[in-house]
């Protein structure tokens, strides 16, 4: 009895840290290469077939780093003679996050479905999304370690725990909503210098209970998520993107703030190449890290590569280490000259 009261104490307080965490839900750096984990509008203005994967490590300082990993497919619904306008689209994505020594493992598979709906001639549009899908959380005991392993003669190896009233394992379904604008989507800077989006997102709307303990009661809290912003068009070269990024999620909060630089520095049409961008981008997430990222993008993929710095106290635990990311989006472009509105590109 008492071995079964140490583990309810242990994924209570696990339930407990997890409510009052900066985020409760993992995050990316790089938000909008992981579209359908940011808002499922965001399937809604895709024109074409696109693979996305999106890997994280941080906080490596510590004794074993946090794992975030995604990958997406996302499938466009066009209209029209020549299928250019987009009425929809149809995305599946599945994510995993892996956290500390006692493998809290959380792991996630949804169906998004948007419908778009074109205004002013195409100049903006405007996208509503619903998701609907399962989350697995998993933890393993096996690497937990507790005082009472420990006596005058150092470690002493425990018996596994096999007691009753904890479940090593939780599955739940899980609906989100989302809804997205965008202004000049096409960016014809020839009707407007600039472009613009604005999105908005509430995940798990349904609030699934998340509790490993039976007969406990902790409903996942709901994620409200806005996020925006702008490119300037400053040349036939260069053009500058300001974003935000803002998440509420129980009483835990994250604001992200920065800019990019998108470059040309491919123009040949017949290079392989052909219309690609250099980017460069940095945000501040509040309270929490400076984000430096950079990458290269064209009709046909997008690569990215973004790196943490930390600015909080955390610091301190993780040897100054912050967290890096890896991404990269494969597409099968339609139109070679159209140019992409999934803003910033990485």
């Amino acid at each position: 009895m008492k071995n079964i009261n140490k583990y309810i104490i242990m994924v209570l307080g696990l339930s407990f840290l997890a409510s009052y965490a900066y985020a409760q839900d993992a995050q990316f750096s790089q938000y909008y290469a992981s579209s359908l984990y940011l808002n499922p509008a965001m399937v809604g203005i895709e024109h074409d077939l696109t693979f996305s994967t999106a890997y994280r490590s941080q906080w490596r300082g510590a004794a074993k780093p946090y794992t975030t990993n995604q990958v997406s497919a996302i499938i466009p619904l066009l209209a029209g003679v020549s299928k250019r306008h987009p009425v929809g689209g149809i995305g599946v994505s599945v994510f995993n996050d892996q956290s500390g020594d006692a493998a809290l493992r959380t792991t996630g598979a949804n169906l998004s479905f948007a419908y778009t709906k074109s205004l002013r001639s195409d100049l903006s549009r405007f996208s509503i999304a619903g998701q609907v899908g399962v989350i697995q959380k998993n933890i393993d005991f096996t690497n937990a370690e507790w005082g009472s392993y420990y006596n005058d003669l150092g470690y002493t190896n425990p018996t596994s725990f096999t007691g009753t009233g904890i479940s090593n394992s939780k599955l739940m379904p899980d609906v989100s909503l989302g809804a997205m604008w965008s202004f000049n989507p096409t960016h014809n800077y020839f009707r407007s210098g600039l472009s613009g989006y604005l999105g908005v997102a509430a995940m798990h709307v349904n609030q699934p209970n998340e509790s490993l303990v039976e007969g406990y009661q902790s409903a996942m809290p709901m994620a409200f998520k806005a996020h925006g912003g702008l490119e300037f068009h400053m040349s036939p070269k260069l053009n500058v993107g300001p974003s935000f990024l803002f998440v509420s999620q129980g009483k835990a909060s994250q604001v992200n703030a920065g800019a990019y630089l998108n470059y040309r520095i491919v123009e040949n049409p017949f290079s392989p190449l052909a219309n690609s961008d250099l980017i460069f981008g940095t945000w501040y997430r509040l309270q929490d890290a400076f984000i430096f990222a950079t990458g290269i993008t064209n009709n046909n993929f997008t690569l990215g590569v973004s790196y943490d710095m930390n600015a909080s106290s955390l610091r301190t635990n993780t040897n100054a280490r912050g967290a890096y990311e890896i991404t990269l989006a494969i597409r099968n472009a339609r139109e070679k000259k159209r140019k992409r509105f999934d803003t910033p590109r990485i």
